[in-house]
C-alpha cells in the first residue's frame, strides 16, 4: 500500500487525515488493510520514511496517554490519603444573610416616633399665619357632626327652660300672686317640661335624628396603628406654643379645665334664674295652695253644717257659691304649682341627664359636646384636626463571615391635618409623609445606638 503524502504537510495534519480515513473505511476494508500492513516487509517501510515517522508518532502518543492516566491515579490516591489524616471541616465559609424580625422592635418604633417631630414642625409652619394670636383647639376626632347636633339640642332645651322661667317671672309676683296684666304670655304645658322626655337616650337620639338629615352613607374601617395620636398632638402643641409661632392658647378638650364655655354659661344662667327667681315663687305658690286648701275645707264644712241644720235655702246657696269659689281658686293655684314644679323639676332632671353617662358606657352629653362648646365660646378660635393614617417600622440584620453584624432600623409615618374656622371652612390642610433610619455595627465594647431627640427622625 502506497500513500502519496507531500512532505510539506505537518505531522498533526497527517494524523487527522489518517483518523478521517479510518472512520470512512468499512470494517472489512480496514481488516484487509491491517493484513496488508502486517505483511509489509521492513524493506517497504524503509522505502517510505514518512510512513515510518507516522507510526513512531502514534506509538509515542499512546505511551503519553497511558503515562498521564497513571499520574492522575497516583495523585488522587495521594490526595485521598492526606484527607483521611485531616479533621473534618466545612466545605464553604459562613454565608451572609439578611432577616427581618416579625416584630420591628422598640428602637425601630422610636425611629418612627421621631418622624412625628418633623411632621409637627411642618404642620406648625403651614398654619403659622392662620393661628397667630388665636386659640387653637387640637382634636383627633374626624367627625364632629353628632357632637354639633347634640350641642344644638341641649342649647334648644336650655332655651326653652329659660323662656319658661321668664314667662313665670312675668306672670307671678314674688309672693306667688298673679300679676294683673292683659299681656300675660302663655306658659308651656307641664308635660312638655317633664323629666321623662329629657333622658340621656332621648337627647342622644334627637341628635342622631338631626344628623341623619345631613349625612350620606359611608363606611370607615379602622386600621391598627402603634403610633399614638396623643404623641402627635403633644408635638404639635409644643411647636405651636413655642416662640415664633404666636398661637395665643392651645387647648385639648379632654384636658381643658377652663370653665368659661358657652354652654356652661347658658346652663349657669338658667340655674341662677331657677334658684333665685323661680323656686321662691314656687314656694310662695305652695303656701297659697295650702291656704286655698284650708279655705275650701272650711267652706265645705260650713255648707255641710248648714245642710245638716236645715238652714234656709238662700244661706245654703250662698255657702255653696263660696265653696265653688274656693275650689276654683284651689284648682288655679294647683295648676300654677304644677307648672312651677314642671319647670323646676324638669330643669333639674335635665341637668342631671347632661352629667350622666349612658348605661352602656361612654361620655356624658356635656363631655361629648366639650369640643363644640370650646369652639363656640371663642368666635375666633381655630380647630386643628390631626391624624396618623399610616405608619410602619422595620428592622434588618446583615452579617457575613467577612464583617460584624450590621443592624438597620427604619421607621416612618404619614400625618394628615385640617385647620378649620368657626363655620367649618377649611383654612389649610395637607398630608405629610416622613421616614427615618438608623444603624450601627456590633463591635466589641462599642455597641451604641444613635440617640433620637425631639423633632429628629433618626440617627445615622
Amino acid at each position: 500500500m502506497t500513500l502519496n503524502i507531500e512532505r510539506k504537510k505537518s505531522l498533526p495534519t497527517i494524523v487527522l487525515v489518517l483518523f478521517t480515513l479510518s472512520l470512512l473505511t468499512p470494517p472489512e476494508v480496514a481488516m484487509s488493510q491491517e493484513a496488508e500492513n502486517e505483511s509489509e516487509t521492513p524493506a517497504e517501510v524503509e522505502t517510505n520514511p514518512e510512513l515510518k515517522d507516522l507510526q513512531d508518532e502514534v506509538k509515542r502518543l499512546e505511551l503519553e496517554q497511558k503515562r498521564a492516566e497513571a499520574l492522575k491515579a497516583i495523585a488522587e490516591a495521594n490526595r485521598a490519603a492526606v484527607a483521611a489524616d485531616l479533621p473534618a471541616t466545612e466545605a464553604t465559609g459562613k454565608e451572609g444573610k439578611a432577616t427581618i424580625a416579625d416584630g420591628a422592635g422598640y428602637y425601630a418604633e422610636l425611629v418612627a416616633y421621631g418622624t412625628l417631630g418633623e411632621s409637627a414642625a411642618s404642620v406648625a409652619g403651614a398654619v403659622k399665619e392662620e393661628v397667630a394670636g388665636k386659640t387653637v383647639i387640637l382634636t383627633d376626632k374626624a367627625d364632629l357632626s353628632s357632637e354639633a347636633a347634640l350641642y344644638d339640642v341641649i342649647e334648644l332645651r336650655v332655651g326653652r327652660y329659660q323662656d319658661e322661667f321668664e314667662r313665670l317671672k312675668a306672670q307671678f309676683e314674688e309672693d306667688g300672686s298673679r300679676k294683673a296684666s292683659e299681656d300675660v304670655p302663655e306658659g308651656l304645658r307641664p308635660e312638655s317640661l317633664s323629666a321623662a322626655a329629657l333622658t340621656v337616650t332621648s337627647l342622644l337620639g334627637a341628635a342622631s335624628d338631626i344628623v341623619a338629615f345631613f349625612k350620606v352613607d359611608r363606611e370607615i374601617k379602622a386600621r391598627t396603628i402603634s403610633l399614638s395620636k396623643r404623641a402627635l398632638m403633644a408635638e404639635v402643641a409644643r411647636v405651636l406654643v413655642a416662640p415664633g409661632v404666636g398661637a395665643a392658647k392651645v387647648l385639648l378638650p379632654e384636658l381643658t379645665l377652663d370653665g368659661e364655655r358657652e354652654l356652661l354659661s347658658i346652663l349657669e344662667a338658667a340655674q341662677a334664674a331657677k334658684s333665685t327667681e323661680i323656686k321662691p315663687r314656687l314656694r310662695a305658690v305652695e303656701r297659697r295652695v295650702a291656704k286655698a286648701t284650708e279655705d275650701r275645707d272650711v267652706a265645705k264644712d260650713a255648707l255641710a253644717k248648714l245642710k245638716k241644720d236645715k238652714t234656709p235655702a238662700a244661706k245654703i246657696n250662698e255657702a255653696a257659691v263660696r265653696l265653688r269659689r274656693a275650689e276654683t281658686a284651689l284648682d288655679q293655684l294647683t295648676a300654677d304649682r304644677t307648672r312651677f314644679e314642671a319647670a323646676v323639676n324638669g330643669f333639674e332632671a335635665f341637668v342631671d341627664a347632661l352629667s350622666t353617662a349612658p348605661t352602656g358606657g361612654g361620655k356624658t352629653p356635656l363631655e361629648a359636646v366639650a369640643i363644640v362648646d370650646l369652639m363656640r365660646s371663642d368666635s375666633d378660635a381655630r380647630l386643628l384636626y390631626l391624624d396618623i393614617p399610616s405608619q410602619g417600622a422595620e428592622i434588618q440584620v446583615v452579617e457575613s463571615v467577612w464583617r460584624s453584624a450590621r443592624i438597620s432600623y427604619i421607621g416612618g409615618s404619614v400625618v394628615v391635618y385640617f385647620l378649620l374656622d368657626q363655620t367649618g371652612a377649611v383654612l389649610d390642610s395637607g398630608s405629610i409623609p416622613r421616614h427615618g433610619a438608623a444603624s450601627f455595627k456590633g463591635l466589641d465594647g462599642g455597641q451604641t445606638l444613635p440617640q433620637i431627640g425631639i423633632g429628629v427622625g433618626g440617627g445615622s
